[in-house]
């Protein structure tokens, strides 16, 4: 049977923790085909955006730790009817920069102690919610509010109760299935799904860089025309920011022998400007023509729509040709 390796994060940073006590003793109960490894949150500072571009190395060290690992089980505390602000900061390390979300298709579960008899089940509740939005598929059930008493776990891990024990034995046995299940659904990189990969850059047809509405707008058309396409959204910020389309030249004569060249040009060159370029304005306003007409020339020495080698091409890298000022 196969073996998986599950990451645990204890929310509280006591050393005391009656939830790191939980966590030995799920570790003891847990099936053989589970193996455990801690993923420490202590040493994160606050996060914010200003370290995106260079992560110091305990946020680092984290996101390695989550990707090593093929779930991660949330043993936590409740604190003032949520979770403990250290386990907010950490999945908000694990969750950034944009685009790199740590959680993302990372099978979990949550389960807590308290001395109160509704044992975190609000906490859970919070988390489950942050989880949710993190893309975490999450084991909802059983739920596990667990009301700590005096002599229920050793330090050790040891349960003094016959019917917490064969609870917790069975979450950790309902765990490990639910992992299963979503390790099947959605293996990682590397495994069948490797195999059902989207067209690489140089087996596509099309490839367009930018998920604006005019890089969205471009793939649907040709996808619907039956071309393969390869569609990357390289931005480094949230869909409402300004975002530019990078269409492949090979993509454009594509997009030209269909006669929708002219169609996604208009649109790019009515999108917003930003500070990092030329407002809408300035570009050239390219002739509609037939496919395979001479491209007349403008002012400048450029043809009327981008080309690699034209000196408005606003070129990105390469022999991309970049549309900038497109919002979505």
């Amino acid at each position: 049977m196969a073996r998986y390796k599950v990451g645990y994060i204890v929310g509280s940073l006591a050393a005391a923790s009656i939830n790191r006590a939980l966590s030995r003793a799920l570790i003891r109960l847990a099936p053989p085909e589970l193996e455990f490894v801690e993923i420490p949150i202590r040493d994160l500072p606050l996060y914010s955006y200003d370290y995106d571009a260079d992560f110091p190395a305990p946020a680092r060290a984290l996101k390695q730790a989550i990707a090593s690992v093929d779930a991660v089980l949330f043993v936590t505390p409740e604190y003032n009817r949520s979770i403990p602000g250290a386990l907010k900061n950490a999945i908000d390390w694990a969750s950034r920069p944009w685009g790199d979300n740590s959680f993302a298709r990372k099978p979990s579960a949550v389960i807590g102690a308290s001395p109160g008899k509704i044992g975190t089940a609000i906490a859970q509740q919070s988390l489950r919610s942050v989880l949710g939005y993190c893309n975490s598929p999450q084991m909802n059930a059983p739920e596990a509010y667990i009301q700590f008493r005096p002599g229920l776990i050793s330090e050790t891990g040891e349960v003094g109760d016959a019917g917490t024990e064969q609870f917790l034995r069975k979450f950790m046995a309902e765990f490990h299935g639910f992992v299963a299940q979503v390790m099947t659904a959605l293996p990682p990189a590397g495994t069948r799904e490797a195999e059902q990969r989207p067209p690489a850059a140089d087996e596509a047809d099309a490839l367009i860089i930018g998920a604006g509405p005019v890089g969205l707008m471009a793939a649907h058309e040709l996808l619907r025309r039956g071309i393969a396409v390869r569609l990357v959204d390289a931005a480094s910020g949230p869909a409402t920011t300004s975002r530019a389309a990078v269409i492949h030249p090979r993509t454009i004569e594509i997009l030209d022998q269909l006669g929708l060249y002219e169609e996604f040009n208009a649109r790019a060159v009515q999108g917003r400007g930003s500070p990092s370029t030329p407002t809408a304005g300035s570009w050239p306003r390219w002739t509609r023509r037939s496919p395979g007409t001479p491209r007349a020339s403008t002012g400048c020495g450029c043809s009327t729509r981008p080309s690699p080698s034209g000196c408005c091409a606003r070129r990105s890298s390469g022999s991309a040709v970049a549309w900038s000022g497109v919002s979505g």
